[in-house]
């Protein structure tokens, strides 16, 4: 097994296990909790057949890594990660974070900078900042956090069985998107991690990334499930979208926050064509079709959220994690806080007759479906004709 070193615990050493497959362009991989990093088992067969290196590892306490009973803040995440770049020597890489990977990315280039970075990724992440507070009013009372505690302290398996209920709104989407084996794997993933981290990584969710944000200076996507409720898209993805300057947003229509799996095809063309450079004002079948683009030719376009203008409510949306320690998976509205919108279809979706009139778009979204393309400056020129 291939480990990384990252300190010492009295007489043990902590090491975060890694996994380095593939050539070309780096993309390094950060798991959200309780999971590890085999919760990416739908993205690195699609990024290696897609041509790029791919580094998952297990943040310390998770997975296969050592599980001390210190360092689960974001600095020392943070730190974590630069030695994974270092120690690699990676260059030019790409870094997505999922859920609480998310905070790595943050604090890892407000702390480090970009040097090493050429893109970042935030994926259902908890960025900017959770924690409702005199000037983050929309965010989320801290006594939903203290009963997290709670609730993992008093019976954490327990805990964890409720969590996946609303991880992948399994209510709505078990035995049509996902499967009573892939939840059980995640629960037994969740179960083999270290409780005390599994623990002290609930009060890490409450950092504020805000000016990490602001520092960030590379391309930056923000992919988000519209029916999250773990890290509901208003308190979270919309704001870092808002405050990381240039980036694109990506809303994933129907999807839980466990979409990697759940929206896998979805988010690895989101992600896929992010990483390759492509100029798209369109991304593919973002839709809950289950044979996407080909059945429907739609499209999701990254709409800046300024130009994001929803016009019906959906699935109301809990605080944070809080659903895992109610009693069933039915949503809870947050405290001073309106449902979280869906995307009317009139905002975020192309028409086929509007690409049928558009001969040159649909020639260049052939070939980006068949990986043809690395990057096609004719769809920006055309992105005022969609």
């Amino acid at each position: 097994m291939n480990f990384i070193t990252v300190g010492k615990e009295n007489s043990t050493p902590i090491n975060l296990y890694y996994e380095d497959h593939g050539s070309g362009k780096p993309v390094v991989l950060i798991h959200g909790w309780p999971l590890s990093g085999r919760s990416w088992e739908k993205q690195v067969p699609a990024l290696l057949e897609a041509g790029f290196r791919v580094i998952t590892y297990d943040r310390r306490g998770f997975g296969d890594s050592s599980k001390p009973t210190t360092g689960y803040d974001y600095d020392t995440l943070a730190e974590d990660l630069n030695k994974i770049m270092t120690t690699l020597d990676l260059k030019d890489a790409a870094i997505v974070g999922f859920s609480m990977g998310g905070g790595e990315v943050a604090r890892y280039l407000g702390k480090y900078g970009s040097t090493r970075v050429k893109k970042a990724v935030f994926m259902g992440a908890i960025p900017p900042f959770l924690l409702k507070t005199a000037d983050n009013p929309a965010g989320v009372d801290g006594s939903v956090f203290e009963g997290i505690k709670k609730g993992i302290a008093a019976d954490r398996l327990g805990f964890l069985t409720k969590f996946f209920e609303n991880f992948y709104n399994l209510d709505l989407l078990k035995g049509k998107l996902i499967s009573e084996e892939v939840v059980q794997n995640s629960w037994n993933i969740a179960a083999g991690a270290s409780p005390k981290g599994t623990l002290d990584c609930v009060s890490s969710w409450l950092t504020d990334f805000r000016k990490d944000l602001a520092t960030i200076d590379v391309p930056t996507l923000v992919i988000h499930g519209d029916s999250d409720r773990i890290v509901p898209l208003e308190v979270s993805g919309k704001l870092t979208h808002a405050l990381v300057k240039g980036s694109k947003l990506a809303l994933l229509k129907g999807a839980p926050h466990g979409f990697t799996w759940t929206h896998a095809q979805e988010t690895n063309r989101a992600l896929i064509s992010f990483l390759r450079g492509i100029a798209l004002v369109l991304l593919f079948a973002m839709f809950f079709h289950p044979v996407g683009f080909a059945a429907e030719k739609k499209a999701l376009v990254f709409v800046p959220f300024k130009d994001y203008k929803p016009q019906k409510p959906t699935v109301t949306a809990p605080a944070a994690v809080a659903a895992a320690v109610a009693p069933s998976p039915a949503p809870v509205i947050l405290p001073e806080m309106a449902p979280v919108p869906a995307p009317s279809p009139s905002d975020i979706v192309v028409a086929k007759d509007d690409l049928d009139r558009n001969e040159e778009l649909e020639q260049a979204l052939q070939r980006l479906e068949n990986n043809q393309d690395t990057e096609d400056p004719s769809l920006t020129q055309k992105k005022d004709d969609v």
